[in-house]
């Protein structure tokens, strides 16, 4: 099996995604060579007023590190002790297409994410993010059902 050098786990701090960053923890618990990133994307979607036009309401950097900062920690807290580097990362945008980006751009080796989050209704009106991740990414993805 081929070394992973960089592992993307994609957090909302859901049950099934404390449930991916454990089995992260699991898969990296001895491997001292690979670089995790525990990666939350605040979520943004265009909103719309009643002529129909849209806007993107932008979050202040405060305030995402106010709703992110806590979703991060309690997944790097999930994986429990591992020998691998551990960095957090959060970004804003649409969760499923930040995240295959990200993944594509920056070489990750390893996509791990839960299988649902916190949002059914965002899940009924566009898909799952995990799902959506499947769909687009060009690399592995692992859908941990927790």
């Amino acid at each position: 099996m081929a070394l992973l050098r960089k592992v993307l786990l994609a957090t909302d701090g859901s049950t099934n995604a404390q449930a991916a960053a454990a089995w992260v923890g699991r898969l990296l618990a001895d491997d001292s060579v690979a670089t995790v990133t525990v990666l939350n994307v605040f979520p943004i979607y265009p909103t719309y007023d009643v002529n129909g036009f849209g806007s993107v309401p932008i979050p202040s950097d405060a305030e995402i590190a106010e709703a992110t900062g806590p979703i991060l920690q309690d997944a790097v807290r999930a994986m429990g002790e591992v020998a691998a580097h551990v960095e957090t990362r959060s970004e804003v945008g649409a969760p499923a297409e930040r995240i295959v980006d990200i993944a594509d751009g920056e070489g990750y080796d390893l996509i791990v994410l839960g299988r649902r989050g916190h949002n059914p209704l965002v899940s009924l009106l566009i898909g799952s993010v995990s799902d959506r991740v499947v769909h687009l990414a060009r690399r592995p993805v692992v859908v941990v059902n927790g």
